[in-house]
């Protein structure tokens, strides 16, 4: 039987790891990284990744992220190319982290302490809205999954919500709660609409009721509280909230 071309092995290889629903089932027969450098040949002879995904049966834009492994370092390809992280979810988040950063979240999930989707979605989700560097992120989302998180919703009065449309105003009412309850207790903060979500860990919750305590407002009145904070220290003047002596 005659051998195979380079173009012909890197379309069966494609073939194998794709195609129908039924063969996605399948345990790929090469890893990540391998499986990308056969898709870019094909890219390169056909001309695009959706001419490639009409001829193995998937979509061009899956066709991309299948080649997400070349955009990550030689480090964490490494990692990949031992099947270490084989996940093409994974990768795909990988790639889209800056260079600098994708090692350190690629050691993690490789050991296995981050599970390849909810993990890793986790982690790009907090980094971005906290503005966290790699490391802090994955501790935080490590420590969260050990830990009771407590979730707050607080709702805005509308004399508060007009202030909602400027973002460095977000940004000063994040660090608000931050000096209440200390950065390394803040999960996550995300406002929607008139409502301001807040995830804290135990400490962070214990920190939250002290804070409206000392304030002497109920812990649901302290949304309104810190972003009239914010809004005041925006404006270079003191807060108007004033403390109980």
């Amino acid at each position: 039987m005659a051998s195979l071309s380079g173009m012909e092995k890197s379309l069966a290889i494609a073939l194998a790891s794709t195609g129908t629903e039924k063969k996605r089932r399948i345990k790929r027969p090469v890893d990540l990284v391998t499986l990308a450098r056969h898709l870019k040949r094909l890219e390169d002879e056909y001309g695009t990744q959706g001419k490639v995904g009409e001829m193995i049966g998937i979509s061009g834009r899956m066709v991309g992220q299948l080649m997400a492994a070349l955009k990550c370092t030689k480090d964490v390809q490494r990692l990949i190319s031992e099947r270490k992280i084989d996940s093409a979810d994974a990768v795909c988040k990988l790639a889209q982290w800056p260079r600098k950063d994708q090692l350190a979240f690629a050691e993690e999930i490789a050991k296995r302490k981050l599970e390849s989707k909810k993990d890793v979605r986790a982690i790009v989700k907090l980094r971005m809205d906290n503005k966290l560097s790699v490391r802090e992120a994955i501790s935080r989302v490590l420590d969260s999954k050990d830990k009771k998180v407590y979730a707050v919703l607080f709702f805005l009065d509308h004399r508060a919500t007009k202030h909602l449309g400027d973002k460095g105003l977000e940004r000063s009412l994040r660090r608000e709660f931050e000096r209440g309850v200390g950065r390394e207790n803040l999960l996550g903060l995300h406002i929607r609409g008139s409502a301001i979500l807040v995830r804290v860990t135990p400490a962070g919750m214990k920190l939250m009721k002290k804070e409206a305590k000392s304030l002497g407002i109920p812990l649901a009145e302290l949304g309104n509280a810190l972003l009239e904070g914010a809004v005041a220290r925006k404006s270079s003047r003191r807060p108007r909230v004033a403390r109980n002596k």
